[in-house]
């Protein structure tokens, strides 16, 4: 039988070396490399080797090679991704990308944390290290695309905080936090600007009509909702700014007089176009 697990030939009589040596028994077409499995109750049979960066998966009940492994779910374990790191993770390709529906993600982490300490719990944790000068990135990239009318919304990105009925925070909770960590160096002489936080608007050449009516746009959308819409309303605040020195000539600069301002950015408030004044000088 092809791959058999099968006793060595010799001959008409067994010689006690004979039944001790290694090859007394063998497969049929033995390979370097091959794995022993049972192939049945009954059987014991030959897996042959896989190719390179094979993985031994599971198929028709027995051991098999794969190339392209399905991970459907993992509980319970850590993998360490050594083996690939000489090569790249794909799910799907640009010309064949993987479907899925509303409800159905491609990737789903569950994690809890009992942690109790001043440390912060981080479940998802990517750090990538430049080390080639004058070059480009280091970012991670999550980019939405299409090409069809949709429905109510589209982002690129969702950062989702959530307080259950006994949920709190004694310090600062925050849905999206960016921090910039600058050197403690002096870095004017190297050039280049150094923002917390971008907003790029990048314009098709569309017609849009901002005048409270219509196909809106701008950089930022803020919108109260939830059962108690009034509490915002009577305690809350636009944005809140800390760590800074008012001082003349500052960021915040308290020297500034009611003076009517040298010109306007248009906002719009509940759906009512306003304008904040904006003045040439601090006076």
């Amino acid at each position: 039988m092809t791959n058999e697990l099968k006793h060595g030939s010799v001959g008409t009589e067994l010689t006690q070396s004979e039944w001790e040596a290694i090859g007394a028994h063998v497969f049929n077409n033995q390979a370097t490399g091959d794995i022993l499995y049972a192939s049945s109750a009954t059987q014991l049979s030959r897996l042959a080797i896989g190719s390179t960066n094979n993985l031994l998966t599971i198929s028709g009940g027995v051991p098999a090679w794969t190339a392209t492994p399905s991970l459907t779910s993992v509980t319970g374990a850590t993998i360490t991704a050594t083996a690939l790191l000489a090569s790249t993770f794909d799910m799907g390709t640009s010309g064949s990308p993987k479907s899925y529906a509303a409800g159905s993600p491609i990737v789903e982490v569950y994690a809890t944390s009992s942690n109790a300490t001043s440390t912060n719990a981080e479940p998802f944790y990517v750090k990538s290290v430049m080390t080639g000068a004058g070059g480009y990135g280091g970012r991670s990239r999550f980019h939405a695309y299409t090409n069809v009318a949709l429905g109510s919304n589209f982002m690129g990105l969702k950062s989702q905080a959530e307080f259950g009925s006994a949920g709190s925070c004694a310090g600062l909770a925050t849905a999206l936090c960016a921090e910039l960590n600058m050197p403690n160096t002096d870095i004017t002489s190297k050039g280049g600007h150094y923002y917390a936080l971008e907003l790029e608007y990048v314009s098709g050449g569309s017609s849009l009509t901002t005048n409270g009516t219509g196909c809106q746009a701008g950089f930022i959308y803020m919108n109260q909702s939830g059962d108690d819409d009034g509490d915002l309303d009577d305690n809350g605040f636009l944005f809140k700014l800390d760590g800074l020195t008012a001082d003349s000539g500052h960021l915040y600069d308290t020297d500034a007089s009611s003076a009517t301002g040298d010109a306007t950015l248009k906002i719009s408030i509940g759906g009512v176009t306003k304008y904040l004044l904006v003045a040439d000088d601090a006076s």
